[in-house]
């Protein structure tokens, strides 16, 4: 027999000190000893948001005021399928405690990862520190002009960018992305590198096409702590970066777009069948602007990525 089990999970942020709350698991329990975002089981009949409300209530004693969607994740052990549904609690009311016995603590987002988290939540905490918008960048030109461009896009709040430089011999090449990586680097945001003649370390990620995708069968050792993405348009593909434990995907395109116009949307439907078989962060890609973005989100995404949403073309 097959089980199905649909899983809430509450990534609570105190809107004042932007801490997020945690909890250390019963020794007594699986995975005794470490620590995770609160949650529990959703019932039969029960929406999801509800069953959110009742368990922050039931383990801290908060009152859930505000809610969004931060992703989902679905996991797959023998005879049993389980789908957690992450939300960001935004708002909330009363005083957080252990109403269960077990030991909470509010920390920051760079201490998180000085805690033992199950496996499951080790994604979540990578949604955590992921922004809501990506920017691909367009092949560029001349450079000056295409640094002074991105130098204003990161201005305006861009925390990721996705270099993409695919007709560059590889000395220009190399010579851009070095220059791209401080650039962003000067505005906190992280870089990916997209299909690289070669590999810059300073770099903070890697990112295949659905082509590149297809022909790796392990994660490349050299990423060492780095990010690793990848271009999905179906199933197969996303089971494929589920496979090599991507951090994240990019997902398209979900509209029709003016650089392939001959590819075929999948709509926001779709699009959400497949995020609920994926195992890490997706963002949204084709066709997608500012508009957007609360759609994306409660289609799982988490966020949307794109070139002409934030880089306006002479």
């Amino acid at each position: 027999m097959y089980f199905f089990m649909h899983v809430v999970i509450a990534v609570i942020k105190d809107p004042v000190t932007d801490k997020f709350l945690i909890a250390k698991r019963h020794d007594n329990k699986p995975q005794g000893g470490k620590w995770e975002f609160a949650g529990g089981k959703v019932e039969h009949n029960e929406p999801p948001q509800q069953a959110l409300i009742r368990e922050v209530d039931e383990e801290l004693g908060l009152q859930v005021e505000g809610m969004e969607p931060l992703i989902k994740i679905s996991y797959q052990y023998t005879g049993r399928s389980i789908l957690l549904d992450v939300y960001t609690v935004t708002q909330y009311s009363g005083t957080a405690t252990g109403r269960e016995g077990q030991e909470i603590c509010w920390v920051t987002e760079d201490e998180l990862s000085h805690f033992s988290f199950p496996e499951a939540n080790k994604k979540i905490i990578q949604a955590i520190k992921l922004p809501l918008r990506c920017l691909i960048t367009p092949e560029p030109s001349h450079s000056n002009d295409f640094l002074s461009q991105l130098e204003l896009v990161l201005n305006k709040g861009i925390k990721l960018v996705q270099f993409r430089a695919k007709k560059l011999e590889s000395h220009q090449y190399i010579h851009l992305a070095k220059q791209v990586i401080n650039l962003c680097h000067h505005f906190n945001a992280q870089v990916l590198l997209n299909n690289p003649p070669h590999w810059i370390e300073t770099a903070d990620g890697l990112h295949l096409t659905s082509q590149q995708l297809q022909k790796i069968s392990t994660r490349p050792e050299y990423l060492n702590n780095k990010l690793l993405s990848a271009a999905c348009h179906n199933e197969k593909e996303v089971f494929q970066a589920k496979n090599l434990d991507t951090d994240l995907i990019f997902l398209s395109p979900v509209k029709t777009t003016q650089s392939h116009p001959e590819a075929t949307p999948m709509g926001w439907e779709q699009f959400s069948l497949l995020v609920e078989k994926s195992h890490c962060p997706i963002y949204a890609l084709g066709g997608l602007d500012e508009s957007d973005i609360v759609v994306a989100k409660q289609s799982g995404a988490q966020g949307i990525a794109g070139i002409s949403a934030w880089w306006k073309s002479e």
